[in-house]
């Protein structure tokens, strides 16, 4: 057997990790694509492309302690799924990611927000 070459290591890395993730979004359901597309948890579209998974509690707060005393490990886990218009919004809208993971922890803490609620109301009418 020969050993593996330093481009075919990432790649069986990448696919182990796709593999596993899968698996993870399998689990949780509510991830699966309906017979119409990938449904968006902010917006209600269905989409043709597949959703991307946003962290309610950005990944960079989770080692930052006044998080960790507030929230559980699952908590801080919890994601949801979101088109990519609406993720891209988001990020945009609120840039700060500990003004997000303290203030817009949930959606409906996202919708109360002014700007995004307004982008929300504007992305359904579009396709």
């Amino acid at each position: 057997m020969q050993p593996f070459v330093a481009g075919e290591y990432a790649l069986l890395t990448r696919l182990k990790y796709f593999a596993s993730t899968s698996k993870r979004l399998l689990g949780e359901g509510g991830r699966m694509p309906s017979d119409n597309g990938y449904p968006c948890e902010l917006c209600q579209r269905l989409m043709r492309e597949p959703t991307t998974l946003h962290h309610l509690i950005p990944r960079v707060c989770h080692r930052n302690q006044w998080f960790q005393k507030r929230f559980s490990r699952e908590e801080m886990q919890q994601t949801i799924a979101l088109c990519k218009d609406c993720h891209r919004a988001i990020h945009r809208l609120v840039p700060s990611e500990k003004e997000l993971g303290r203030h817009h922890d949930s959606i409906e803490r996202l919708l109360s927000h002014a700007e995004i609620a307004k982008f929300v109301r504007w992305i359904k009418k579009q396709r």
